[in-house]
């Protein structure tokens, strides 16, 4: 799934909250001294050169403002980078910038050792940038849902609650009806002479089941989408397998996982197991 949209600051994770600082220190830091030299020359004269200079650095002093760039779209636009290894798969954007920025950590940090006390504090800003770059990618490898005291996390409690509610007054109807319908063809059968030869005909009953579930998700993805989510959920309907189940993404918890999909005629709804949080499709 590719979004140009950006994620709601409610819903960072720690990773993605510093993040932010390190794409300010990388878009700030080439402005400011990055090499600082004293002239004697009939006094005492500082000399500060930044590093978005491109006579002396060239298309190079772009660099720091790529990488800020490139953090901002892996950790802030709604999009996943995916490898298949076996039957997992696995998000690549954290391990692009551990590389990146572990990489270019190391490079900048050897030209700040060498320059020693004529490095400026741009040259260190961009130091630190790239450092929380690597950071920032292992926070997310590793705690990609650990979120901040922003999120409301007593309104997840009450939601999986009445959830669980709905679930069990829908349940029983059916069950009433099964058996009402078990009920009516005993009478019948006892009346007639050869009840032992009409007995299979209660078999098929289950069969046409299937075809109306299908029927269902095809009305469901004929419509066209009104928002990004409901166009995310046409495209979880027509994924759905016999199981009454599909393999996607959670919007919520961004884990793949197996959301199972109950269909109540007017509407679909996704519930993901990982985190409880449901998603009705409106048909």
């Amino acid at each position: 799934m590719v979004s140009l949209e950006f994620e709601k600051p409610s819903t960072w994770s720690i990773g993605k909250k510093i993040g932010l600082i390190a794409v300010i220190l990388l878009i700030v830091g080439p402005f400011l001294p990055y090499y600082v030299y004293n002239i004697y020359n009939g006094g005492e004269h500082a000399v500060e050169l930044s590093y978005f200079d491109f006579d002396i650095n060239r298309l190079w002093m772009f660099l720091p403002h790529i990488s800020a760039i490139l953090m901002a779209v892996l950790l802030y636009l709604k999009f996943d980078i995916c490898i298949k290894k076996g039957s997992k798969i696995v998000n690549i954007k954290p391990f692009i910038l551990m590389a990146w920025g572990f990489w270019f950590f190391l490079t900048y940090l050897v030209d700040a050792t060498r320059l020693e006390d004529h490095a400026g504090y741009g040259l260190w800003m961009i130091v630190v940038g790239l450092f929380l770059c690597a950071v920032v990618g292992f926070l997310e490898w590793r705690y990609p849902s650990a979120v901040g005291a922003g999120v409301p996390l007593g309104r997840l409690g009450k939601k999986k609650e009445k959830e669980v509610v709905a679930e069990v007054s829908a349940e029983p109807a059916p069950e009433i009806a099964t058996t009402a319908d078990i009920k009516k063809p005993v009478p019948e059968l006892v009346v007639e002479s050869e009840p032992s030869k009409e007995e299979p005909a209660v078999e098929p009953e289950p069969i046409p089941v299937s075809a109306p579930a299908k029927a269902e998700k095809i009305e469901a993805v004929g419509r066209e989408p009104t928002s990004e989510e409901e166009k995310t959920l046409l495209r979880w309907a027509r994924h759905i397998a016999e199981d009454g189940k599909t393999f996607e993404q959670c919007m919520k918890c961004e884990k793949y996982v197996f959301l199972s999909a109950k269909d109540s005629g007017d509407t679909i709804v996704f519930k993901c197991p990982e985190c409880g949080e449901s998603f009705t499709l409106n048909k």
